[in-house]
């Protein structure tokens, strides 16, 4: 996969986790794990545009895939799409993504790294997508994550 995408999902992961980083205050569990959730939930959608791009022969990769995918299917337009929370994006492609499988790198990523903090079996278990912290909202920002 990296030859093909020009990146692994190590570096994947690093650039999902810039986009949120800890907070120096500390702002204790509630928004630990609503972080966790949501780089855990884009790194999910990432590596399932990823698969859903090499099934379909589409030269894009991770988030862009998935847009590309959504703005085929509804005809919605870019800065729509883009301004949809994750989970939003996910569920409206659920079909699509749901018998897709993951990279083994991906997996072995998100067992040695993601599952740790928030447990789930990848491509098997949504429980990345159920929920979010109790009476927390997950991060919107960034609306669009460029993976490259």
């Amino acid at each position: 996969m990296k030859n093909e995408y020009r990146f692994g999902y190590d570096e994947m992961l690093i650039q999902i986790q810039a986009c949120v980083p800890d907070s120096p205050k500390g702002d204790g569990l509630p928004m630990t794990m609503a972080r966790a959730q949501w780089i855990s939930q884009v790194f999910v959608l990432c590596t399932l545009g990823n698969s859903l791009a090499r099934d379909k022969g589409w030269r894009l990769w991770g988030m862009d895939a998935i847009e590309y995918a959504l703005m085929r299917r509804y005809s919605w337009p870019l800065e729509t799409i883009r301004e949809m929370p994750i989970r939003d994006r996910w569920l409206a492609l659920h079909e699509e993504l749901a018998d897709l499988q993951w990279d083994e790198e991906a997996q072995q990523v998100w067992l040695a790294k993601i599952e740790p903090v928030l447990p789930g079996a990848p491509g098997t278990d949504y429980d990345v997508w159920r929920s979010d912290a109790p009476g927390f909202q997950l991060p919107q920002a960034p609306g669009y994550l460029v993976v490259r």
